[in-house]
């Protein structure tokens, strides 16, 4: 039974071939018949160059017609071609970069390219004397999230695709992802204020209260495996080339608290004589506890312990008026300080006696 690198290095085998064959064709010299200039620039989504190599797939393809061909000879570390070619239209198709292989204009990326066809947009096309500026734009791993604290902060990038493309054509992509499913994951560091977070490489990670006011970046490098085979290609175009990406830093992303609410209620009655009662809720992301300061209960300032985010304080000393209670959260390592205030009127105490003598003179009558 055939081992996994060597199924690996079977279905690369198969790819450095096409890729090779490719490269090797060298790039088409404008016939005798009407020429225009195709000028081609690769940068990323953040408008930075990027090493790559470029080829044409022209409109029709079959026995005696062109075939793919390289835009100018491919060198390492080139990120622009120019070249005087026939008229017609043409589908482009990058080698390099994050996104491993890209397409413009064409039906299908993952198909062999001797068998590629165009598609109405995204193909380019020359026209004779003319010149026609065409810029390629690969996707960068990101960082997605949420920058509160105990939210969950990601990394995606755009190698699963690029290798579809790649080796789909060829069938080999179902095998590889049968073989080593998620092992094509890029392999990630976490850092904390430029400090590798211990045991965190994942391709997601879950910020702490550690982390609230520090930045959170994250180091991203091509999988192992996918580094193993493009190595096993022997020399192939990506190692030729250089056209392997380099780690990238992704962030940073500062770590803030989370916002609290703070909620003041009076309950009881509101009458001299009678207890009434403020019953105080702090709400936040998850369970609440902590501590508040109480004023306007007819004493000092309190000072509360909440107890899964509530406390309340019995209002015995009021006297009659317009009364304000407020509540202020102090805050913890992963929330933010919150206030309310309850504004009520207290109500003078009923005289019992008059009450009663009132109640004595309306029987005489």
């Amino acid at each position: 039974m055939r081992s996994r690198v060597t199924r690996l290095t079977g279905v690369a085998a198969g790819a450095a071939l096409v890729l090779a064959s490719l490269v090797a064709a060298g790039p088409a010299n404008a016939a005798g018949g009407e020429t225009g200039t195709l000028n081609v620039t690769i940068v990323d989504d953040q408008g930075k160059p990027v090493n790559a190599i470029v080829w044409l797939v022209p409109e029709e393809m079959g026995e005696g017609s062109p075939e793919p061909f390289p835009l100018e000879e491919p060198e390492p570390g080139k990120s622009s071609y120019s070249q005087e070619i026939e008229v017609g239209k043409y589908g482009i198709v990058t080698m390099g970069g994050w996104s491993i292989m890209s397409c413009a204009g064409v039906v299908s990326c993952a198909t062999p390219p001797d068998e590629m066809s165009l598609r109405g947009d995204g193909a380019v096309t020359v026209t004779d004397g003319g010149v026609v500026n065409y810029t390629v734009t690969t996707a960068t791993p990101k960082l997605s999230g949420n920058s509160k604290v105990g939210s969950a902060l990601a990394v995606d990038t755009p190698i699963l695709e690029g290798l579809n493309n790649l080796l789909g054509g060829m069938g080999g992509m179902a095998e590889f992802l049968g073989l080593f499913g998620t092992s094509f994951e890029p392999t990630v560091t976490w850092k904390r204020d430029g400090i590798a977070i211990r045991g965190e490489t994942g391709a997601t990670y879950v910020t702490t209260g550690e982390d609230v006011g520090r930045s959170i970046t994250a180091e991203v490098r091509l999988p192992n495996l996918l580094s193993l085979m493009f190595a096993s290609m022997g020399g192939g175009p990506y190692e030729q080339f250089g056209l392997l990406p380099g780690p990238a830093t992704l962030g940073p992303v500062v770590v803030a608290k989370n916002d609290s609410t703070t909620d003041v209620r009076i309950v009881g009655k509101r009458r001299v004589g009678h207890t009434p009662t403020a019953w105080i809720t702090v709400k936040g992301a998850d369970r609440v506890n902590g501590w508040i300061t109480v004023t306007g209960t007819g004493d000092k300032p309190l000072k509360l312990r909440l107890r899964d985010g509530f406390a309340k304080v019995e209002l015995n000393k009021l006297r009659a008026g317009k009364k304000t209670v407020t509540a202020t959260f102090d805050g913890t390592s992963t929330l933010n300080a919150s206030s309310d205030t309850a504004t009520f009127k207290m109500k003078k105490a009923k005289d019992g006696k008059k009450k009663n003598k009132n109640k004595k003179s309306s029987k005489k009558r």
